[in-house]
């Protein structure tokens, strides 16, 4: 018997195959993508098995409208080029040699799980000894994971190789345990642990691959980026990569105004207003001006909305008992984050009555305490349950509001039902002032006219980062991206990607020059530019000078204290970045989002939202990262939406030169 390995591979028809990648790619792109993974795979599975000389059966188990002769003309030709020629035993059956046998198989009907149940039947009963099935969208998989796979199919039953996304590109038996095919969620983030789950009721013994990641979704194109630039058979990848640059990068028009013609202006006129619409990233935008009291007025003239609710375990507790049965259920049962706005006790004030002798008395205050979620409290212990018999509770079901009130009209109304807390809506957000806004719109152009010169591909605009210190307005560091990606033709010419790393973003260059200057204490480094706070018509020439090289740059004031000692121009105990404001082309990705945070700026100005990798909500996914409660550091976001329509090259472009390291 022979170990037998399924390839489960889908037709490149456009529309059909990698359909979530389509629209960034084109479905006839995204097709001939899914033909290019095939092949590159299929290639590093062959490698092996032709040094090894394994004994092997290989199965093309293939999917789609094509005929098996289009399988034959497609993929035998690869098969020939690492065993040469086949004998063919019957029309799906080819032999290379006595250890290499070539299957074509066409896939059954169903969804994933049912064909993958059917393809590891049928393999058993033909007297297969160990069966693996891999998919081909899995660029780092190799021959060696998966003779690794069959090794461990000696001491275990099932052996899976994780994707990154949830679920796995490989999985091997030794016997059919059907069990890890039922009940499955495919295409969904859950596969794998449903499988795990699966093959521990079924008392299978499973080993775990290393974790690799597929390309499915847009976010892992980058792969292509890294097998263009490190791998032998790169260039295949190289229209790939073209189309979604292309396809991904902003393509700025002709516009309005140059650098020099906003430097001009002495204030934002309407021609500019009508072009420009920026917005707070994450915040209650509003643009109108309001005062506190039409705001508290809009607020309250609100009607309440049907608000969802929530059940609860509550009981009446007697009043002299509630203090240690919140100390109790603090430690039991602390409310999580679905009850974080309501309150733990609910108190009614006991009525006043008259006795016989007309004297006023007041009864004991009825207090009602919630002890906890219905799954949680549900889900106690007996034990747990006998310590609070002391506290002789009555627990019954209670639904209370899902949410805090947003109005006070809603607050009054949800607390009869359980006193909640008040959470109205902050205040809007007021946009920066129409001086402010003018500077930052000098800086972007700045900005937009150093990327333009920096970018090789006079059709787009490159990528550039620029840190400024709004409180002297003095440029401390700009960078452009030097990263593979930044420049498309890298990968033909290898030459040019010897000073390319892949991380060399342009928010990362520029926080690392920034660090490296201020760090150092370097004056000489510091780009001293005022212009910014001059509108005279002088301003085009300091800004084509405000980045020299070493023996152009001018140098601070000194700084001394009370005893004409010199200080030092930056706190040794501040972050390297604190306060700075950060002004960039396009969006930062998540990695540069996350510098940032560590960076400490106070300010993020962009233009071109990152629609693959976007960390400031313009990602795929939404994620705004400077609002993530769990960091311990936020900044602001400004999306200068519509920079770009009032925006054009400066004539002076070609002078401006990059800051040197």
């Amino acid at each position: 018997m022979k170990n037998r390995l399924l390839f489960f591979c889908k037709a490149p028809q456009p529309g059909y195959a990698k359909s979530r990648l389509a629209p960034f790619l084109g479905e006839s792109t995204a097709a001939e993508l899914s033909g290019a993974l095939t092949e590159y795979v299929l290639e590093q599975l062959l490698e092996h098995f032709c040094a090894t000389n394994e004994e092997i059966d290989f199965v093309v188990c293939y999917t789609g409208e094509e005929q098996v002769s289009y399988w034959h003309n497609w993929l035998l030709p690869i098969f020939t080029h690492y065993f040469g020629k086949a004998t063919v035993d019957d029309g799906d059956h080819f032999s290379f040699g006595r250890s290499f046998h070539l299957f074509f198989e066409e896939q059954s009907n169903g969804p994933l799980g049912d064909r993958l149940w059917r393809s590891f039947r049928n393999s058993f009963k033909v007297g297969a000894k160990k069966v693996v099935v891999v998919g081909t969208d899995i660029p780092d998989l190799d021959g060696f994971l998966v003779k690794t796979a069959f090794n461990s199919l000696e001491t275990c039953d099932i052996v899976v190789g994780p994707s990154l996304d949830g679920g796995y590109y490989l999985l091997g038996m030794r016997t059919f345990c059907e069990e890890v095919f039922k009940d499955i969620p495919w295409s969904t983030c859950k596969v794998l642990n449903t499988t795990r789950n699966q093959a521990a009721v079924g008392g299978h013994k499973m080993d775990i691959l290393p974790a690799l990641e597929d390309i499915d979704e847009v976010e892992n194109l980058f792969i292509l980026e890294r097998l263009a630039a490190t791998t032998d058979k790169g260039k295949r990848w190289i229209k790939f990569l073209d189309k979604w640059f292309l396809e991904d990068r902003h393509t700025f028009p002709s516009c309005s105004f140059t650098l020099e013609e906003i430097g001009n202006k002495k204030e934002i006129d309407e021609t500019l207003l009508a072009a420009l619409n920026p917005r707070w990233v994450g915040e209650h935008n509003d643009n109108r001006n309001h005062s506190k009291k039409e705001t508290d007025s809009r607020l309250a003239n609100r009607c309440p909305a049907s608000v969802d609710t929530i059940s609860v375990y509550v009981s009446v507790v007697k009043p002299q008992l509630v203090g240690k049965l919140l100390r109790i259920l603090g430690r039991l049962l602390p409310l999580g984050k679905e009850l974080s706005h309501v309150k733990r006790v609910k108190r009614e004030n006991g009525r006043s009555h008259l006795d016989q002798d007309g004297k006023r008395h007041r009864s004991e205050p009825h207090i009602t305490v919630l002890l906890g979620s219905k799954e949680e409290f549900e889900s106690l212990d007996s034990s747990v349950l006998h310590s609070l018999n002391e506290f002789e509770l009555e627990p019954f079901i209670m639904s209370i509001p899902s949410r805090a009130a947003t109005t006070r009209e809603e607050y009054v109304s949800l607390c009869i039902t359980w006193p909640v807390l008040y959470q109205p809506p902050p205040p809007p957000r007021q946009l920066p002032s129409n001086g402010e806004m003018l500077s930052i719109l000098r800086y972007m152009s700045i900005c937009f006219d150093v990327a333009w010169r920096h970018e090789k591909n006079s059709s787009f605009l490159g990528i550039c980062a620029m840190m400024v210190r709004p409180s002297n307005e003095e440029i401390i560091a700009i960078s452009c991206d030097t990263s593979c990606r930044a420049h498309m033709s890298c990968p033909r010419e290898k030459e040019k990607c010897e000073n390319c790393q892949p991380f060399r973003h342009a928010v990362m260059n520029c926080i690392e020059s920034a660090s490296r200057k201020v760090g150092s204490y370097k004056r000489r480094h510091s780009l001293h530019y005022k212009a910014l706070s001059d509108c005279s018509s002088s301003f085009c020439d300091e800004a084509e000078s405000f980045v020299t090289a070493d023996s152009d740059l001018h140098s601070l004031e000194s700084e001394t204290d009370t005893e004409g000692n010199e200080k030092p121009l930056f706190p040794e105990d501040a972050y390297m970045c604190t306060g700075m404001d950060v002004y960039t082309t396009r969006e930062p990705c998540l990695m540069c989002c996350m510098a940032l945070v560590h960076a400490r700026v106070k300010r993020v100005i962009f233009v071109s939202p990152n629609k693959c990798f976007g960390g400031l909500g313009g990602g795929p996914k939404g994620i705004q990262l400077h609002k993530l409660g769990a960091l311990n550091h936020h900044f602001d976001v400004l999306h200068l939406e519509g920079f770009e329509k009032i925006w054009k090259p400066s004539v002076s472009t070609d002078n401006i030169k990059i800051s040197p390291e």
